[in-house]
């Protein structure tokens, strides 16, 4: 079942990517990208009508494996901020409950014994790196999806939403993209009102994105917190 779940995701993420991306290009190349649906048309179908499907479905697959490859290095930037932010104000709030934990003092103290244990104080705390953050972070969900099955559920559906919710937002950036060519050389109320819906469903795509960086952190803050008090 998930892993029908998962290819109706990245077929339908490769099918959007095509229409954007076929738009961009007809928006700034329009006369050659007629051509070459016209050539399409008159040669390819005929010739190869009955695999056509199945390679249009093809491409449609691959093309969602790369749109969410890109996706998600666009936005990688953004989910460490977020996942820095939030660790520091995890940490700074549940120090004490944390303070002989495994995973933290495996790094911050990388050379320590098993029995050198030092607190996590504020000031290690306001020290952390980006980079010791997105270890900690990567080792508390290792550790959930180890040893908590329901727990690792619900961060792996933030993950799934996240995903689908990076894809939509790259292909509503294509579409800005492509509008572009047309405002430039024509001004209609028509245009102007569809410019705006596509530009605040984008902000608004972007704003979900954002909240769904900051669940998932949460969900994996409260699932180890939860472990680690049991």
């Amino acid at each position: 079942m998930k892993t029908t779940e998962l290819i109706i995701e990245v077929f339908i993420g490769g099918t959007l990517a095509i229409v954007a991306i076929v738009f961009v290009l007809w928006s700034f190349f329009p006369t050659g990208i007629e051509q070459l649906i016209q050539a399409c048309r008159d040669r390819l179908f005929p010739s190869f009508g009955g695999i056509v499907p199945v390679v249009l479905a093809a491409l449609a697959y691959s093309m969602g494996i790369v749109a969410e490859f890109a996706a998600r290095a666009l936005s990688e930037w953004r989910l460490n901020q977020v996942k820095f932010k939030r660790l520091k104000e995890f940490l700074k709030d549940n120090k004490s409950v944390l303070r002989q934990d495994p995973i933290l003092q495996r790094v911050f103290n990388p050379g320590s014994g098993k029995g050198d244990v030092e607190d996590v104080t504020d000031q290690r705390v306001k020290d952390i790196t980006k980079k010791q953050a997105k270890l900690i972070v990567g080792l508390m969900r290792f550790q959930i999806m180890r040893t908590h099955q329901d727990l690792s559920k619900e961060v792996e559906s933030h993950v799934k939403r996240m995903r689908v919710l990076r894809v939509l937002a790259l292909v509503e950036l294509l579409l800005v993209v492509g509008l572009c060519p047309h405002l430039w050389h024509t001004c209609s109320l028509l245009l102007a009102v569809l410019s705006f819906l596509v530009l605040l469903v984008l902000g608004i795509t972007f704003y979900a994105v954002n909240d769904r960086f900051e669940r998932y952190c949460r969900a994996i803050e409260r699932s180890y917190l939860l472990l680690a008090t049991c």
